[in-house]
């Protein structure tokens, strides 16, 4: 559905007014706020791993570093927001 709205996000409060000030000084328009969404919540089901390796390379020498991640599974809480 079209609304003719134009969505201004930012990386945080400070941004976003910096963008309101501009709309309106710079076109007299009034930008209206509301309170943050979050879009998604997650959890995590079941237990996962993985390993990987990265390579830089830096003039002659080459460096390689091994990564190892692992996660196990939560129960699900309602204030767990990711």
């Amino acid at each position: 559905m079209e609304t003719g709205q134009t969505i201004i996000s930012g990386m945080g409060e400070l941004q976003l007014d910096i963008s309101r000030a501009a709309c309106f000084r710079e076109f007299n328009v009034q930008a209206g706020c509301r309170q943050t969404a979050v879009a998604y919540r997650e959890t995590i089901t079941k237990a996962a791993m993985a390993k990987g390796k990265v390579y830089r390379q830096s003039g002659g020498t080459r460096a390689v570093r091994s990564l190892r991640y692992q996660d196990r599974a939560g129960e699900r809480v309602a204030g767990s927001v990711v």
